[in-house]
């Protein structure tokens, strides 16, 4: 396609009269993109209503960061009805919505590069009988994956798999570690996967009984407000996110072992809290047990006995908090910043280009 080609399908995509969000972000990065010498690279599919999240860890900083200090590489992204061919590498996140197995296998021919960058996934995803989606994946030349689990779960159909999780944006975090007069503990997700947690609610009566200090459990969800007591539900939003996390004392998930879909999660739950500096006890997924040294960082609970353990001695302990918060929080932003995860994409590139002797 032509450069005044471009200029025109770009123009009708981002000048579409239905509010889109981030606009003046995309207009500079298209025409940034269209004039650039560099390896031109695209994530997406973006829409600009709904991938909040995933644009928030998966796109926005990496294509930030590359652009500010790669001197190889320039990043874009498309959307549903973009000219795919303009860009020498895709990054295909999340899903495969509006790139088919055709359009697939007419960027090959074009000689085009494509990774998928899964963010979440159900291991009945990749069986045999999601056969679509399993020869998209082996059409891929690169698979970026966020747990060890997802990893084992495709490697029959794609061996180019490299495992990088979510980048952590710096933002505030806590500095007081005595609480209140009560002490709060968090857990944040959607209120589908709030079940599970409903097995420490007993844990937590017994501690009430047992405890000369005050505490109480936040659900800090998508589901209406209420306040039961020993246990609250706040609804969630955007606006007041941060300032719940930095306003709690400890931060619990469970994840259960017995369930395939919880233990292919990320570690971006467990390391959004520990960046807060917040203390961690959880039943982990695999993806984080790798970031959390047990005792040190963060705490394991897979009993009853371990969840009365940990949650007393933290509830208990202003200290402890505190020593458990910071060295989570170090821990994040040493192996989980911007510049390091972004740096992990550019390797993973590189190894791509040279592998596939692509020459621009």
């Amino acid at each position: 396609m032509s450069l005044k080609n471009n200029l025109v399908l770009s123009y009708k995509i981002l000048f579409k009269k239905d509010g889109h969000v981030g606009l003046a972000q995309l207009i500079k990065l298209r025409f940034k993109s269209l004039f650039s010498k560099k390896i031109k690279i695209g994530f997406g599919t973006v829409y600009l209503r709904s991938t909040t999240a995933t644009r928030r860890f998966h796109i926005d900083p990496i294509i930030d960061y590359i652009n500010k200090y790669s001197e190889k590489y320039t990043c874009d992204m498309f959307l549903k009805k973009d000219c795919l061919s303009r860009f020498n590498i895709l990054i295909i996140v999340k899903d495969f919505a509006h790139i088919d197995y055709q359009k697939i296998i007419d960027l090959k021919k074009k000689n085009k590069l494509l990774i998928y960058r899964i963010t979440d996934s159900k291991s009945e995803m990749y069986q045999d009988g999601n056969n679509e989606l399993k020869q998209q994946i082996a059409l891929m030349d690169g698979v970026i994956v966020p747990n060890p689990l997802t990893q084992k779960d495709i490697e029959s159909v794609n061996t180019n798999i490299r495992l990088i999780e979510a980048p952590m944006i710096t933002y505030k975090y806590k500095k007081n570690y005595e609480s209140d007069g009560v002490v709060k503990i968090l857990w944040e997700g959607y209120k589908e996967n709030l079940e599970s947690m409903k097995r420490v609610h007993s844990i937590l009566e017994k501690l009430n009984k047992n405890l000369s200090c005050k505490f109480n459990l936040i659900y800090h969800s998508d589901i209406s407000s209420k306040d039961e007591g020993l246990i609250k539900y706040i609804k969630w939003e955007l606006s007041n996110w941060e300032n719940m996390l930095i306003s709690s004392d400890i931060a619990v998930v469970i994840k259960p072992i017995e369930d395939k879909y919880q233990q292919r999660k990320p570690s971006t739950k467990i390391n959004t809290y520990r960046l807060a500096g917040l203390p961690v006890v959880c039943t982990p997924s695999e993806a984080d047990k790798m970031v959390i040294e047990h005792g040190k960082t963060g705490f394991f609970a897979y009993t009853d006995d371990d969840w009365y353990e940990y949650l007393k001695k933290l509830i208990e302990n202003a200290a402890l908090r505190k020593e458990i918060g910071r060295a989570g929080r170090q821990y994040v932003i040493e192996n989980f910043s911007i510049d390091r995860i972004s740096r992990k994409y550019m390797d993973f590139f590189d190894k791509l280009v040279r592998d596939n002797n692509f020459i621009k």
